[in-house]
């Protein structure tokens, strides 16, 4: 919301006086990175719970408390901790088909259908206090960092153990589904027993082309049935990508760098493998580039 309007709307409130909001103005003018809210909010003439409030009244949107909510580590797939904290957003619910998503201030509309269009789901947005979206981003992602880190050593397993891929991958969860992160695992997992060094997913109009870099030239790999499923699912492999690289997955326009390690195991052997990635717009959607680097002394 513009800090103008903003101020309009708690001026016609009567939440602060002119004489505050001008106040506030000179201080944004040392931190300019703060919005005017918090700044009325930390000059103590505004109570953060009516700043909220006033936002959920004008885009006629509830209010909801969410101090005291139990949240359940699972969501903490549904976004990357960048993106959640940039935006200020924290999924608090899951009702089906639809995510009940808390925001300081509500997603511009394109972006917001961006986003359902990635994660496959329904938003149902509410306000909250932004130090309470604070709080419940930290927990969330305190919550999933340690799920991980138990789980880290199952993240890609051989073959043999696909069966179990399945059972387990809620644990690892995506912003799509778990036939998307089973798909990723086989993906990644093929490419390494081939002793590739890179994949690359170019998107076309109607499907998305896996290659491998074998002995410095690239090819395509026999990938069976998946292949079908692969296509129909390729912008959720994409997003899924970019979330293991705590990527903003709702920005395609511009081009992303990241990495993430993962655990290979085959017999008792398990290998660190790092994996980098690159990903770049294209006319039917994004590219992505994986370069894989295997940690030899492991």
């Amino acid at each position: 919301m513009p800090e103008v309007r903003l101020g309009k709307l708690l001026l016609k409130n009567k939440l602060v006086t002119a004489g505050q909001i001008q106040d506030a103005i000179v201080k944004q003018l040392s931190t300019p990175e703060v919005p005017l809210g918090q700044i009325l909010c930390q000059m103590g003439v505004l109570h953060e719970e009516h700043l909220a409030r006033t936002i959920a009244s004008h885009y006629d949107l509830p209010y909801m408390d969410i101090a005291q909510i139990n949240l359940d580590p699972e969501l903490a797939r549904i976004f990357n901790l960048s993106y959640a904290q940039r935006h200020k957003i924290v999924p608090i619910a899951l009702n089906g088909r639809s995510i009940e998503v808390a925001m300081a201030f509500p997603l511009p509309r394109n972006e917001l259908r961006q986003v359902e269009k990635y994660i496959q789901r329904r938003i149902i947005p509410v306000i909250a206090k932004e130090s309470d979206i604070a709080a419940a981003i930290k927990a969330l992602f305190d919550i999933e960092s340690s799920v991980a880190a138990t789980n880290a050593a199952l993240f890609l397993k051989n073959s043999e153990d696909s069966s179990q891929d399945t059972s387990r991958s809620n644990m690892f969860g995506n912003v799509t589904s778990a036939n998307v992160d089973n798909l990723v695992k086989k993906l990644l997992f093929l490419g390494i027993s081939k002793g590739a060094s890179d994949i690359q997913f170019e998107s076309t109009e109607k499907d998305m082309a896996v290659r491998y870099r074998i002995d410095g030239m690239f090819q395509i790999l026999d990938i069976g049935q998946d292949k079908e499923l692969i296509n129909a699912k390729r912008q959720q492999i994409i997003a899924r990508i970019k979330t293991l690289c705590n990527m903003d997955t709702a920005e395609c326009s511009l081009p992303q760098a990241g990495s993430f390690a993962i655990k290979a195991k085959k017999a008792d052997n398990v290998r660190r493998i790092d994996l980098r990635v690159s990903t770049l717009p294209a006319r039917h959607g994004e590219n992505v580039v994986i370069h894989i680097f295997e940690d030899k002394a492991n």
